[in-house]
């Protein structure tokens, strides 16, 4: 389930996994909710992410038969300096990560929404142009794992407590914009 805001009175933009269109807090709004194994609380939250780089909590209300679902501001999360592209929870429901347009992938704890771990494809060379955005993000199933894609043609996964990359993937051609990340054992 996922929100997209549009502010009004302009043209909203289409994303797949919308199911709603609401007034935005800020110019515009983006966010995206895979999957997540404790419903109980997710499914009554909903953690947009906007062009301004915050991230924000909404607790949802109703919705059941005729009830009209609620939108109740919770917290407001200044994840990142610039556009925040993508929101993903880890497998076990601890995690937030954001991925922004800011070079950065960080990680909070879904308890009080604290910073655990920032991922930076930015370069220590003062001489390098940027690398780019850090397009989406994806768990491993343990939540121990992340793999990032970004605008340097790479993805990459990241050990979540440390932040210490642990494999490149190239070979892309242009920037990696997205991803999935499957890592369970087949049968």
């Amino acid at each position: 389930m996922c929100l997209l805001y549009v502010p009004s009175p302009q043209t909203p933009c289409v994303q797949p996994q919308c199911w709603m269109v609401a007034p935005a807090p800020e110019s515009a709004c983006w966010g995206i909710f895979p999957h997540v194994s404790d419903w109980k609380f997710w499914s009554s939250h909903d953690f947009p992410s906007t062009q301004q780089g915050n991230c924000y909590v909404w607790n949802l209300t109703g919705g059941i038969g005729d009830e009209v679902t609620q939108l109740i501001p919770k917290t407001k999360i200044p994840a990142h300096t610039r556009y925040a592209l993508q929101c993903r929870f880890s497998p076990d429901s601890t995690l937030l990560a954001t991925c922004s347009a800011d070079q950065t992938c960080k990680i909070w704890r879904t308890s009080n929404f604290s910073l655990m771990t920032e991922l930076s494809i930015k370069s220590s060379n003062p001489g390098e142009s940027s690398r780019g955005w850090m397009w989406g993000c994806a768990f491993s199933g343990d939540s121990q794992y992340i793999v990032t894609a970004s605008s340097d043609n790479l993805a990459r996964l990241w050990c979540v407590e440390t932040g210490e990359i642990k494999r490149e993937y190239g070979g892309h051609q242009k920037a990696v914009v997205c991803l999935a990340f499957n890592d369970s054992v087949l049968g």
